[in-house]
This record gives structure tokens, sequence and C-alpha cells, in this order.
């Protein structure tokens, strides 16, 4: 019976996807796995790469949708697939460098019952660390990073202090929330939880899991002893403009507004960063 379930949702990077799975068969760890790939695509080549490349690989399985079901939801329909008591949510450009990470993030989460949901540092191909860790929004400082009000000087401190500027990402600690390009949590609680909120189609649902996980008195942990490589590319960059030519910006704007509708009149449940 596997221990640890990996979830992962591919929109167009098979390649990535076949890399970040052989990283993760290198992986060095006691206990065994399982790892979940479903396809978002829509494109018969990328279903096809992954299926050449990885469907003979055991405890490797493969899944299609039969439309673009979005982030939130099929992450959803996996997670009901998959046996293991820990749950790893993946995104398809995560390369594995360090091969004791999952033995390094499941023994924190073991030793740490106070601890809901876990995510290691991440670091681009040009060695920049990527920037993971968020404070919950607040919708005037939103409106401010996508405009030139970020500009003004006491806007733009807001700005910084929204994105953790100053994060220190070679501390393990508790922050408000954390991106789910990489984090652990354990099943009882993914399903405690509901899983991903579906009213969100890509963008937001890290963020409101983290909430909850809070709100159920269980902390967010930025894990710093161990890291992961990613892609660099954010998919949500641009600003107001490239709300009229990037339809990924359209999703951001919509399930933030979302986001906030949902917590309206609420207090935050917990601030650590």
């Amino acid at each position: 019976m596997p221990l640890v379930s990996i979830l992962i949702v591919d929109f167009l990077k098979a390649p990535s996807v076949v890399a970040g799975v052989h990283s993760i068969l290198r992986q060095k760890c006691s206990f065994e796995y399982e790892i979940f790939i479903h396809d978002n695509s829509q494109n018969t080549e990328n279903f096809e790469y992954l299926q050449t490349h990885l469907q003979n690989i055991p405890n490797v399985f493969i899944t299609r949708g039969e439309k673009n079901n979005g982030y939130t939801k099929a992450y959803n329909i996996i997670s009901r697939l998959s046996k293991g008591q820990y749950l790893a949510i993946v995104n398809p450009d995560i390369v594995w460098t360090d091969e004791k990470a999952f033995e390094k993030i499941i023994l924190f989460i073991k030793s740490h019952p106070e601890v809901g949901i876990v995510g290691p540092r991440q670091k681009n191909p040009n060695g920049e660390i990527a920037i993971t860790v968020r404070r919950f929004p607040n919708f005037l400082v939103q409106i401010c990073r996508r405009t030139l009000l970020r500009n003004f000087p006491i806007l733009h401190k807001k700005v910084c202090e929204d994105e953790c500027q100053n994060f220190n990402y070679a501390k393990t600690q508790p922050v408000d929330w954390i991106q789910s390009s990489c984090v652990f949590l354990t099943k009882d609680l993914w399903e405690n939880l509901g899983g991903f909120d579906e009213t969100f189609f890509l963008f937001m649902a890290d963020t409101a899991l983290c909430r909850e996980s809070w709100g159920k008195k269980k902390s967010v942990v930025f894990f710093a002893e161990t890291e992961v490589q990613a892609d660099g590319k954010r998919c949500s960059d641009g600003g107001i403009f490239e709300f009229f030519t990037k339809k990924t910006i359209r999703h951001h704007v919509w399930d933030a507004l979302q986001y906030f509708w949902k917590y309206k009149n609420q207090t935050l449940p917990n601030r650590n960063t």
C-alpha cells in the first residue's frame, strides 16, 4: 500500500511531466508511493507522449479528461483515485533535485501533528528562489499589483508586504499560504477540507485551501530543508493591459473576485508572515 500519492495535472507540458516523474523515481525513501497524472490538455500528441514514456512504469497512472476540467476539478478527480495516507500536489514542471526530499517532508509532517500543509523551497533554472509564499490577499493590494498604483511609495510597500519580498527562504516557518505548485498534506485533512474548491478554475484555490487549513487549527509551513526546481514561468504574470490579451490573466482576476466574495466579512484565521 503506498504511503504517498503524487498528483500531477498536466496542460501541454508532457516532456516536463516525464522529466519530473523520472526525478521522482530517483527518490530514496523507505516507503512506497504512487503517481497519478491527469492530462487536461485536450491534445492527442501531448497525451500520447505521456503514454509512450510513462505507461509501462509500475504505480504510474495516466488519465485524460474529456474536456479541460480546470485545475481544481482535475486534482479532485485524481485525488479520489489515490490510496496514499499523504498527498503531494505537484505542478507538471517540478523536478526533484534532492533524492531525499520525500523522506524529509514526510518525516517533518509525522513529527509535527499541528502542521497541515507543507511546501518546500523552489528554485528556477537560473538559480533564483521562486516566490511561493504570500500573505492572505487584500482586495486593494491586488488591484495595485496589476496597475501603476504599485509605483506609489505607500502602496508599493503594501504590495511588497503582500508578496513577502523580504521572506527568509532559508528558514522553515509558518506562513499564511503557499503556492500549491508543490505541497504535501495528509489525505485526511484534504478530505476534511473538501479538496480544492471547484468554484475556482485555475487560481486562488491554494490560497483558500491554506486559509481553510488554518481555520481547522492546522498550520501551513514553508519547509526549507529541501528544495525542488521549477521552470520559472508564471502563467499569471502580467498587468492590467494583458487582461485583454491573456486568458490566464482573466482567469486570475475572475478567481480573485470569487475568493473575495467567498470570504467577504470574514476575519483571517491566522497571520504569521
